[in-house]
């Protein structure tokens, strides 16, 4: 995971999210989230170095805040 990359949390309904920054190996998103890298229930973290395309029917959307330019 480095800067600009997209991440999201590896369950069903997760939005993708824009890497702004990392403190102390987590990631801090351009909407202001902390995503750690071991969620609660050991799930962690999916990563994406481009933007996901998510117009297909039934995929995680991009976070509305971290899509903006």
């Amino acid at each position: 995971m480095i800067i600009g990359s997209w991440i999201k949390r590896k369950i069903a309904y997760a939005k993708w999210h824009l890497v702004e920054s990392i403190v102390d190996g987590d990631a801090i998103t351009k909407c202001g989230r902390r995503m750690d890298k071991i969620t609660p229930g050991g799930r962690g973290l999916e990563v994406r170095d481009v933007m996901p395309l998510t117009r297909m029917i039934g995929q995680p959307q991009n976070c509305s805040n971290c899509d903006t330019a």
